[in-house]
């Protein structure tokens, strides 16, 4: 799967003497995150974005494209009850 950055979008670590609670802050660059979020905005009116550590260290923004797998359903199997025979063992 390729990695997708998120355009426009940018998450910077606290800056030094930023208080305990302060976990980071966000840029966004209005204009080219706009395209990005109509190109990847998902069936429910979300575009989702990973905030992920770089191994150097860097701060950055990645498309998060998970979902959710669709179980396929099949119909309940038919048991006539009184000769205990299951739908799909009759011939016709």
């Amino acid at each position: 799967m390729d990695r997708q950055f998120a355009d426009g979008f940018f998450f910077k670590t606290p800056r030094q003497g930023a208080p305990d609670y302060v976990i980071g802050s966000v840029s966004i660059k209005v204009d080219e995150f706009v395209k990005f979020a109509e190109k990847n905005v998902n069936g429910g009116g979300y575009v989702n974005i990973d905030v992920k550590i770089s191994k150097k260290g860097n701060a950055y923004g990645e498309l998060n494209t998970w979902k959710v797998k669709e179980k396929k359903e099949e119909p309940p199997e038919e048991i006539y009850e009184e000769e205990g025979i299951k739908t799909s063992e009759i011939p016709f």
